[in-house]
């Protein structure tokens, strides 16, 4: 109940900053009538846990936003929106040095957090390596 309360109050934040930067309301309907389904279905025990995993009004939302960028402005990409403080960032050092307009250097900026992730995914599999390696160790073999 709380949880489909806080979902719908995400969703129209979404709806909303998707209206802020221009995609009409007509187009963001059926992600608001999603949310409202969701909302009543949500108080009805079982089947509203279930229609959880299926139902993604926010995820819709998104989805929507991404559809206008493609079609109306014909932006391909969507890092504007997955690390938009990245993003900004780039903008700002594309205008003052032709060093950042490099492709190869603005693909791995926008990508630093998840060149971090991998690497602290392979920082963990390398401790879980040895951590298990020692712990069998202290155990006699017969």
């Amino acid at each position: 109940m709380v949880g489909d309360i806080a979902g719908l109050g995400l969703t129209l934040i979404a709806i909303f900053r998707a209206w802020q930067i221009g995609v009409p309301m007509h187009k963001l309907l059926p992600a608001l009538k999603l949310a409202m389904i969701d909302l009543g279905i949500g108080w009805i025990p079982v089947i509203g846990d279930l229609s959880d995993i299926f139902i993604r009004p926010s995820r819709k939302a998104l989805d929507i936003v991404h559809t206008h960028l493609r079609d109306v402005h014909g932006i391909q990409t969507t890092d504007h929106i997955d690390h938009p403080v990245l993003h900004r960032m780039l903008e700002t050092r594309q205008q003052t040095s032709a060093f950042w307009r490099n492709p190869v250097i603005s693909w791995l900026w926008l990508r630093i957090p998840d060149l971090i992730g991998v690497f602290v995914l392979f920082w963990l599999c390398v401790v879980m390596y040895f951590s298990a390696t020692f712990i069998w160790g202290l155990f006699p073999h017969s």
